[in-house]
This record gives structure tokens, C-alpha cells and sequence, in this order.
């Protein structure tokens, strides 16, 4: 209704001189914009969770939303989504795979001790096509995750120094939960920068468990990327906790960095320029200071207004040079050059003048010709919204456009030449009140414990008409999970903001939270300093078409090629899948093309399977191998990390988890049970022997693994995680803690021996744990030199069962592959306390208290929901998301109590 009113009364209006007849030149480049958006069709996908952080032990629920790109309605192009849980070094260490069924699907994940530590995890989500674009265009979502185990759990507080380039880390290790200090224990540590070990070594906690780690840094280390310090931390379980430190200097400069509008300083132009000032640690920093010219004259004063940033007016000089001088929140004075000034070029400017529409203004260099054609053309998410050539001859140039013309989000305003080449860009942000509206009811507003609420939502557009939506609902005891709403991602600030822009956004919510009366002038700043990233002009003028080996239908895929033994391509050879899954046996066969390529679409399982494929020539000739497709790999934005989990109200969180997780009578939830030492009397058992192992030497494993403990893994890969020593990236195994000589400056993988016999490292994938009668894990050392250079690296002894396999060979035209499956359905456990009479022993301790991803509203508008409290008083806190086939988004927050 909106905006059919809006298209009756659009003005432009010329303020100087632009004219709206369209060139040759530009009705191509419009004709080539739409090909290319028709072309390149993209997605996004939005991922709700019940909560914004967990504990080992945890299920994690979630709920995706995928739309297209350039209006959030629901997509109907790709029919499958792939949540992945990321570690610090971006190395995947779970992966949930879910069905889209009209452009939603949900899920969850438990979070097992076996493959997650304590630390700062990415969840990240795409489409099957989205697999075809840069990863830039991800969903990216900063995770803590810590543990609520009384046993295991561990914070790190520390003090990072320098004296010149010497870094010292005093770092205190402790239990939250008993206040235990870890003392007496030998940490393995290591240094990285860029994914390169800088140092390692081992260091021993002290009486009070502080653990001090010293390395000489280069003087100006942090110009070469983000520098963390790893520790590997031995538990009271035997098991090894990872953890990531940011090492940075406090007192370093602050990096400043100034933005003019539109891309450059033109000479008596006078125009915003937009600041961005981060501290060493990553985050926005308060900032003031000044602006001097080369003649040392003060010109004015400026300071930062949210999250580091701000702007200033500025009508520079041909000739001159400008300086910030700036004192940070430390009392630190620094001088910053601002970008040079250009003798010619244009400055594009966009201003909002009233609420219901914009001007943007362009505005020549007194030297720039002025013979050439130039139109202005804004977009929103490669498709053209508006679009106007102004006259030759003309210096200044500004028009009046309805903000009607464009939906709610980010427009790329842009000034091109004859040549359509970019001269100038602007992003700006539409603010239509246009996404639906929410109204949360609770038939009373406090309750008593375990009592049910029943709550009634009602949605409605803009004009008070019903909506019909699908939505998910989150109940969180406030008091357990406490919840910044600044920094919380949310379907608004997701799809509205940050999956259009490039880099780290600190507190995205802050420019959707009501409460911050200044969040537009904020969200110009951050527009004016943060980078755009989802269209690339060049792209666009070329015709380019971005390649799709991913197809949208694909869903669950094997794919990969067939090659002779001297690596030439084998077309129209036969290649067959097999394994057996939770849904039963799957064998499927097929024909490479002429390159010898293959690839089986949408296959139906659940979970994890490892799939057998088998390759044959044409004429039935089994000399062949088959190479699979990898991934790959993917760069994601690097965000801030932060060393000290107590300041993020996790302690508040662990403290309430670990009292329902000691009242479970089956053990700690994610918990892989670690078997003590038996001791038989008058019989000695040497828990460090493997029957019939074929190792070399007499000496001892660092790890040894006998069978009933290989057993309680899914595969084999899963033994290596969370061992000291060891780690295991893109699906091999690594040593820790190896000095790197000169004759070796690269790491290798272990040297892997199955019954003595040295094998690939891909048969950890093909063998099955129940086959395995032990595993032996010999880090780098004395024991290992027998090995020879094969064993430099450390050696993995496998030894299988009598009857196992015996002498492992690989066919080559046999390979094999794990795939990540559908995820399982699983209900959101919600008790039920139908009458006070009902009691039950066990106390109930939820921090989610309600999760239902599949809420829809009738023709009415309206949804009903219903659920009981939990045993503890507090505010429970209601959060609804969700969207409607036209694309209009919901967020909405209620909280009630319970005394």
C-alpha cells in the first residue's frame, strides 16, 4: 500500500542541472546490468539460535532463513543449506547439512567434548549456491563456547607486556567454577601469525597458575597480520583443552584511517570525510583531536561518536597536505596524514533532506573536463533502482529522488563515465518503517514456577492488515543468559546490513535498537568508512558470469574425476558409490563426461556416512584413480578475539549450567567417559602395551588408545582432537611442538603404520574404530628416530583386531569419502506440568526455557503458542524472528516474569 502510494507522487527534480533522457551508452550499460543480475542470481541465509553462547555439553538449536538476495523474499532456487561450526583456525569442526522447504529449514547440533573445546568458534551457513560466490557473502556468526563441567572447565586471564620487541604473556589459568588455580602442570605452546608458527615450546604453570610465555616479536609484527598465542592445556581427564590468546601491544598506535566521501579529496570541493580508528586489540576505540594543514595552521577540532567513528567536514586546497593530530581514550598523541588532494575529480555526495526522500549531488574539481557524459546510477543488490545522465559542461549537478524508489537497505550510488567507468561511489541507507509489525501477549505478566504461559502474536504491515509469516520463538531465562542486544545478530541487521558490507561490523544491532536515538547518523558514519562487497562493476560491464559448478538443486553431492595412473583424464568411465547409512544401504552408479568428471546429486542420507567409490574404464580396465572435488579453501572475516570470557557473562551462564549438568544421572552431556586405570592385584597391567603392535623400539607411546576406548568414537579421525601433541587440519594429522630445521622448514604430516606397514594417512578415513585393536601415538622424540625420516614428524601405530585387516593395500581404482548427511530430526524437549499434583525430583534448571523454529500466522495475523516456566525466578525473555512471502522481516522482544 506503501509504496503504491509513494509511486504516484515520485518528483524528481532537477536543483541545478540533470537531465533524465538516456544515451545510447547507458541504456547498454542499463541492458547489461539486468543480464548480469539475471545471470548471477544470488542468495542469502540468516541463521536464528535459541541463545548467543553454550558450554560443551550443549545442543545448539538454530533456525535458517534463506531469500534472495535482492528483495528477502524466500528463495526457491537452492533446496539445501550447510551449517558449519568453525575453530579459530578456520578449520571445520562440525557440519549439520538441513533441507529448504520454502525457504526455511531448521536443526541442531550437540556440542561433544570429542570435537569441541572451550574457545571462539564462527558459525557459519550458505546455500548450495551460494557455494559459488565468495565466502564474504556467508552467514558469519561469532560463537563462545566454554565448559560447564566442574571438572574441565577453564578460564584464562592475561597480561600481555612488551619492553622494546620483547613480549611477555603472564597468563593465569583457573577453574571458574571451584576457583581452582591450575598449578604444577607443563603447557605446550605455540606462536602464529598468518597460520605460520613463529615459536613453540613448553612452559610450567606456578604455584598460583600463572603460566608466563616470553618471545622476542619483530618490531613491527602487528603490520603483518593478527599474531595468537596456542596453548595446549592437559586436563584433569586426560583430555587436552585448546586455547587461542591475542597477542597485541596496548600501548601501540591506534590504526586511524580516514575515508573521503565517495573516494577521494578533490580540490576546493568540499565534502564528508568519514573515520575509523580501532585499537590494537581490533575493536572501535573514542578518539579527538584536529586537523592541521602543512603549515602547521589548527583548522578545527573533531572527535569519534560511536564505535570509533565520526566525520568531518573538510574543503581542501590543491597543493596542501592534511594532518590529524589525535589523542586516543589513553592520553597517547598521534599524528595521521589524510589522503592526498586531487587536482581534478568528482565528489558524490547523498544527504537525507526529509523522511521520505534524498538528494545526491555530484560535484566537479574547478580543473576536471567537463566534455564527457556522465549518469548516475543506484543499485540494490545488482538490480537498478534508479538511474540519470547529467548534462555535459555542467560542474554541479543534484537531483531529488523519493526514497519509494528503493526498498528498505543499503543503495550503491554511483557516478560513471561515457565509458562506464566508476568515478565516484556512496552508500546510503533507506529507512522505510515497512517490515512487519509484532505484537507479543502473555495471558498474565508474572508467573509462578512451572506454570504455563500461553502467548498469542499478532502480525501486522504497516497499514494494520494481517500478515501471514513464518516465524521461530526463543524463550531464555535472562537471568542465565544474558544478552547484549547491541551485539546481537539478528535477522535485521543480518540481511539488512552486514550481508552487504565487507569486514567486521562491532555491535550491528546497535543501528536497529530503537533505544539509540542516534543509530542514523551512526549507520551514515559506518557506511561511509566500511567497504561494499557484493557487486563488482567490472563484473557487470564484461558481461562476466560467475561460474557455477555448484548447482542449486544439488544438495548433497559427490563429485570429482576419473584419471589414469599417469594422471590423464578417462572419459565415459563408469563409477559407482556405495555405503551403508542410517536409511539403509545407498548404491548409485553413473558415466563420466569426456573429461572424465562425475557426480552424484542429492543424495538421501542422514548424518555421517563414508561412501566407497569405485572407478572403471569404458572397456572395463580397473587402471584407474579417482580424485575427488575438495573445497576451496575459504578466507572468512577476521574478528576481534577476545582473550578474557568472564567479561562476556559466560561465568553467570557456566555456573547455572553446571548445576543441571551434575544433576543428570547418565554422566555430563557431551562427555566421552575416559576409562581409569585397572589394577589388578598381584597382576600387572600395562595400560602402554598394544597386543601384537608391530612398532619399532621399545619405547613407549606418548598416547596410547586400546580398543574399548577406540570404540567409543564414530571414526578414527575423532581420536586425534583434543589429544596433547597433536592436531588435526584439513584432514590430517600434525605433531605439535616440532622445532622446524632448516633442512625441513615445512611441516609434514605423522607417518601413519597400519600392522607395521607404512600406509596413506586417508586410512584413518576407511577403517572402522570396531576393527581397531589399539593406536599408538609417538610424538616427535627419541622413540621416533628408529623410524628414520619418515618418522621425523611423529608416528600413528594402528593396530587392528585378529581377524581385522591384516595387510592394508588400496586399490587404486577404490577410493573413499566421508559425507556429511542430513541432519536427524529432534524435538525441543518442553516439559509439561498439566497439574499442580504432578511433581517430579529433578529440579528444572533450562536456560532455554521454549525453541520453535516452525510458528506461522493465519489469515488473521495471529499464532499461539504455549509452555511452562521453569524451578528459577527471574525475567524470561521472548525473541521472535521471522519474515512473509514479500519479504518483510520481524524482530521482536517481550520479556515477562516468574516469581
Amino acid at each position: 500500500m506503501k509504496k503504491a502510494l509513494y509511486l504516484l507522487s515520485i518528483l524528481l527534480i532537477a536543483l541545478l542541472a540533470v537531465s533524465f533522457t538516456t544515451t545510447d551508452w547507458l541504456e547498454a550499460l542499463l541492458g547489461k546490468l539486468e543480464q548480469y543480475a539475471s545471470k548471477n542470481p544470488q542468495e542469502k541465509v540468516y541463521i536464528q539460535l535459541d541463545k548467543p553462547y553454550y558450554s560443551i555439553g550443549d545442543d545448539v538449536w538454530f533456525k535458517a532463513y534463506m531469500v534472495k538476495a535482492d528483495d528477502n523474499q524466500p528463495s526457491p532456487l537452492s533446496n539445501t543449506i550447510f551449517v558449519s561450526l568453525l575453530d579459530e583456525s578456520d578449520s571445520v569442526r562440525k557440519t549439520v547439512v538441513v533441507p529448504v522447504e520454502n525457504g526455511t529449514a531448521d536443526g541442531s547440533f550437540t556440542l561433544t567434548d570429542s570435537l569441541i573445546n572451550s574457545g571462539h568458534y564462527k558459525l557459519i551457513a550458505y546455500s548450495s549456491l551460494m557455494q559459488n560466490f565468495d565466502s564474504d557473502f556467508y552467514f558469519t556468526k561469532d560463537l563462545l563456547i566454554a565448559d560447564a563441567r566442574t571438572s574441565t572447565s577453564l578460564f584464562l586471564k592475561d597480561q600481555i607486556d612488551f619492553e622494546g620487541s620483547k613480549m611477555t604473556a603472564n597468563i593465569d589459568i583457573y577453574n571458574p567454577l571451584t576457583d581452582k588455580k591450575l598449578a604444577g602442570t607443563a603447557v605446550d605452546y605455540k606462536i602464529i601469525q598468518n597460520n605460520k608458527s613463529l615459536t613453540d615450546g613448553k612452559a610450567v604453570t606456578n604455584q598460583d597458575g600463572k603460566l608466563i610465555v616470553t618471545h622476542n616479536m619483530a618490531s613491527n609484527f602487528a603490520e603483518s597480520g593478527p599474531v595468537f598465542l596456542e596453548l595446549d592445556i592437559p586436563q584433569n581427564d586426560r583430555s587436552v583443552s585448546k586455547r587461542i590468546i591475542s597477542v597485541y601491544n596496548k600501548k601501540a598506535k591506534p590504526d586511524v584511517q580516514f575515508f573521503p566521501e565517495s573516494g577521494k579529496l578533490v580540490a576546493g570541493v568540499r565534502s564528508k570525510v568519514g573515520f575509523k580508528a580501532l585499537g590494537p586489540d581490533g575493536f572501535g576505540i573514542d578518539l579527538k583531536g584536529f586537523i592541521i594543514n602543512q603549515s602547521n595552521k589548527k583548522l578545527f577540532d573533531f572527535k569519534s561518536s560511536h564505535a570509533g567513528m565520526g566525520a568531518f567536514a573538510l574543503q581542501p586546497t590543491a597543493g596542501d597536505v592534511y594532518t590529524a593530530v589525535i589523542t586516543d581514550a589513553a592520553g597517547a598523541v598521534n599524528k595521521y596524514t589524510l589522503p592526498k588532494v586531487e587536482n581534478t575529480g568528482y565528489v558524490l555526495s547523498v544527504n537525507g533532506i526529509s523522511d521520505d526522500s534524498l538528494t545526491v549531488a555530484v560535484q566537479a574539481g574547478k580543473g576536471t573536463p567537463s566534455n564527457d557524459e556522465l549518469a548516475i546510477v543506484a543499485l540494490q543488490n545488482s538490480i537498478v533502482m534508479f538511474s540519470g545522465r547529467l548534462k555535459k559542461g555542467v560542474n554541479s549537478s543534484a537531483v531529488k529522488i523519493s526514497n519509494a524508489k528503493f526498498n528498505t537497505g543499503i543503495v550503491q550510488f554511483t557516478l560513471l563515465s561515457s565509458s562506464s567507468i566508476p568515478l565516484a561511489e556512496r552508500l546510503s541507507y533507506i529507512h522505510h518503517d515497512d517490515q512487519i509489525n509484532l505484537t507479543i501477549s502473555s495471558d498474565k505478566q508474572i508467573y509462578n514456577k512451572r506454570e504455563k504461559v500461553d502467548l498469542t502474536v499478532s502480525a501486522t504491515d504497516d497499514d494494520k492488515s494481517p500478515v501471514q509469516g513464518n516465524f521461530s520463538i526463543s524463550v531464555t531465562d535472562e537471568n542465565k543468559v544474558g544478552i547484549d542486544e547491541d551485539a546481537e545478530t539478528t535477522i535485521l541487521s543480518n540481511l539488512l546490513l552486514t550481508s552487504d558490507l565487507h569486514g567486521y561490523i562491532e555491535a550491528p544491532n546497535y543501528y536497529f535498537n530503537t533505544d539509540n536515538k542516534d543509530r542514523y547518523v551512526h549507520l551514515d558514519n559506518l557506511l561511509l568508512t566500511q567497504g561494499w562487497r557484493r557487486f563488482k562493476w567490472t563484473d557487470a560491464v564484461s558481461g562476466k558470469q560467475s561460474p557455477s559448478p555448484y548447482d542449486a538443486k544439488g544438495g548433497i553431492s559427490v563429485s570429482g574425476q576419473v584419471l589414469s595412473l599417469t594422471n590423464k583424464p578417462l572419459p565415459n568411465s563408469k563409477v559407482s558409490i556405495y555405503a551403508t547409512t542410517e536409511n539403509g544401504v545407498v548404491t548409485l552408479d553413473t558415466v563420466a563426461d569426456a573429461s572424465g568428471r562425475f557426480i552424484f546429486k542429492n543424495i538421501q542420507i542422514q548424518n555421517t556416512a563414508k561412501f566407497l567409490v569405485k572407478a572403471e574404464k569404458a572397456n572395463g580396465n580397473v587402471n584407474a584413480k579417482i580424485v575427488f572435488d575438495v573445497p576451496p579453501k575459504r578466507n572468512y572475516t577476521s574478528t576481534p578475539i577476545i582473550n578474557d570470557f568472564s567479561t562476556k557473562g559466560l561465568l553467570v551462564y557456566l555456573q547455572s549450567t553446571e548445576k543441571r549438568f551434575n544433576l543428570m544421572p547418565d554422566g555430563l552431556p557431551g562427555h566421552t567417559i575416559m576409562l581409569n586405570e585397572v589394577k589388578v592385584k598381584d597382576k600387572k597391567v600395562d595400560r602402554y602395551t598394544i597386543p601384537e603392535s608391530a612398532k619399532l623400539g621399545t619405547g613407549n607411546a606418548n598416547i596410547v588408545l586400546k580398543s574399548e576406548e577406540v570404540e567409543k568414537y564414530q571414526n578414527l579421525w575423532e581420536i586425534f582432537y583434543n589429544k596433547p601433541g597433536v592436531e588435526v587440519r584439513d584432514r590430517s594429522v600434525y605433531s605439535v611442538g616440532r622445532v622446524v630445521s632448516l633442512t625441513r622448514p615445512n611441516r609434514s604430516p605423522m607417518l601413519v603404520r597400519l600392522n607395521g606397514m607404512a600406509v596413506d594417512q586417508s586410512v584413518i578415513l576407511d577403517l572402522q574404530p570396531s576393527v581397531v585393536e589399539g593406536v599408538e601415538i609417538f610424538l616427535p622424540g627419541p622413540a621416533t628416530a628408529i623410524y628414520g625420516n619418515e618418522g621425523y614428524w611423529g608416528v600413528i601405530e594402528i593396530t587392528t583386531k585378529k581377524g581385522g585387516v591384516k595387510n592394508y593395500s588400496r586399490s587404486t581404482n577404490i577410493n573413499s569419502i566421508v559425507v556429511d548427511g542430513n541432519v536427524p530430526d529432534k524435538e525441543f524437549y518442553s516439559p509439561v506440568y498439566e497439574t499442580k499434583s504432578i511433581k517430579s525430583n529433578n529440579p528444572d534448571l533450562r536456560s532455554t526455557i521454549y525453541w520453535n523454529p516452525g510458528v506461522n500466522s493465519d489469515a488473521e495475523g495471529k499464532a499461539k503458542v504455549s509452555f511452562y516456566t521453569a524451578d528459577e525466578p527471574g525475567t524470561y525473555r521472548v525473541t521472535i524472528e521471522g519474515l512473509d512471502a514479500e519479504g518483510r522481516l520481524a524482530h521482536k522482544v517481550y520479556r515477562y516474569n516468574v516469581k
